[in-house]
């Protein structure tokens, strides 16, 4: 499992350049790019049956970060609960 995410990592680093060089992209767009996707793989693993301890070791992100976005998200799909029922399958129906 850590040998896949030390070739995450580089990968990520690699991607970093070329989009940034290349690409013309603004660091900290490609910066916050590849954090929400470490934070989605992250609430993926946790979602799974992972140890929060096991989900820490496994990204670079701080675990305040991760309580936080996790709360936010919460908070948001709580919300989505509350939608119309017609507006929730008009947004679900593209998945």
């Amino acid at each position: 499992m850590y040998i896949l995410l030390s070739s995450v990592r580089l990968m990520v680093g690699m991607c970093s350049l070329v989009l940034v060089r290349e690409a013309k992209m603004k660091e900290s767009l490609v910066l916050s790019i590849f954090i929400l996707i470490f934070l989605v793989l992250a609430f993926k693993i946790f979602s799974q049956g992972a140890n929060f301890a096991d989900v820490i070791q496994m990204t670079d992100i701080f675990e305040g970060s991760i309580i936080r976005s996790a709360r936010r998200l919460d908070e948001f799909l709580n919300q989505v609960n509350k939608f119309p029922p017609e507006i929730t399958s008009y947004i679900f129906s593209s998945f």
